[in-house]
């Protein structure tokens, strides 16, 4: 209507006042009501698979930008236990010296003092998750110039039975290898709602492998969401615990990165975009989730070690995998240990 002197606010327009935020957070609640209504009378086309999505399927989710359930901008951050999180540093040897037998050599800490820690109010918490990596390269150095590196990764999953008596270590594999990463769902729908269910029906999402349960749930930023223009400030992924924790413990999100059960204790938390390598769960709530619910958590450690010479092709790297079973009682327990060397 060209004599209307009503016009839709512009969401790409970078206005920070409050009444224009709240003027383009409207403008794209109008924009999924209009979806929403079109997607009941007109009949969907079949997949690039050949499926047809039902009449619940949820169509608004392929062109979200604003996540309206993100207030973590707005929303003053609680105190978590972040002294937890401090980082050891590792003494590399020098290149002179008998480089090779450092590369096969695990001299890593041990599994409980990168799994288990103790709060300065004396709370043990347990790493589901877990990333640390370092090298010896320094800051003005060419990507040319050969150094030595370390990676280790920490995952878990949930189980029913003790599956490393049952299975083979390479089927059991990919349950670690791959992680549960969601990027159309908003913040606050996690862990019930119904975008986010709709991707893991449609496996866009896989939370799940062979029967085993991932621990945790990355809910993805980056790409479209970076001009989110209704924020001041990156809005980074976020690392969650799986929808078992949260349902079976009915923990509720504090709208930063923690989980809180009902009497308001902090019982999971992640460590955040400065660090983004770790999410914790608080010992005394794990221990009685097992005890409830009879499953089992078990872990890989996947760990790099290498010399690495970008161009002559000398180097030398080897992976080393180790399974472990965490026992409430008794902690850690190595199950099984295997490694790849790369010449």
């Amino acid at each position: 209507m060209t004599n209307s002197q009503h016009t839709l606010p512009n969401p790409f327009y970078v206005d920070q006042t409050p009444s224009s935020k709240s003027g383009v957070i409207h403008y794209w609640i109008s924009l999924h009501r209009l979806l929403g209504v079109l997607s009941d009378h007109i009949p969907p086309c079949a997949s690039y698979q050949g499926t047809v999505p039902g009449p619940e399927h949820y169509w608004s989710v392929g062109v979200r930008k604003r996540d309206l359930t993100d207030m973590r901008d707005v929303t003053a951050e609680r105190i978590y236990p972040d002294s937890i999180l401090r980082r050891r540093e590792y003494a590399f040897p020098s290149h002179e010296s008998d480089v090779n037998t450092w590369v096969k050599t695990d001299d890593f800490a041990a599994h409980e003092t990168r799994l288990s820690c103790t709060d300065s109010n004396g709370v043990v918490w347990i790493a589901l998750h877990r990333h640390e990596t370092t090298n010896d390269l320094g800051e003005d150095d060419a990507w040319t110039t050969p150094y030595l590196s370390c990676d280790v990764f920490y995952t878990s999953v949930l189980a029913d039975e003790d599956i490393f008596s049952t299975r083979s270590y390479d089927r059991i594999d990919r349950a670690f290898s791959d992680h549960a990463s969601c990027y159309r769902s908003f913040l606050g729908e996690y862990p019930d709602g119904t975008a986010f269910n709709q991707f893991v029906a449609e496996g866009m999402t896989s939370t799940h492998c062979d029967g085993m349960t991932r621990t945790i749930v990355t809910l993805s930023r980056g790409g479209e969401w970076e001009y989110e223009f209704t924020s001041e400030t990156e809005r980074p992924s976020l690392d969650v615990p799986c929808q078992d924790l949260v349902k079976t413990m009915g923990l509720i999100w504090d709208q930063q990165r923690g989980w809180l059960d009902e009497a308001g204790i902090l019982v999971v938390f992640t460590s955040g975009s400065y660090r983004n390598n770790a999410l914790f769960i608080r010992k005394s709530a794990l221990d009685s989730f097992l005890e409830e619910t009879g499953k089992s958590l078990l872990y890989r450690r996947f760990a790099n070690r290498g010399f690495i010479v970008q161009r002559e092709g000398t180097g030398l790297q080897i992976d080393l995998r180790t399974y472990l079973k965490y026992i409430p009682k008794d902690g850690l327990v190595v199950v099984h240990e295997e490694s790849e060397l790369f010449e």
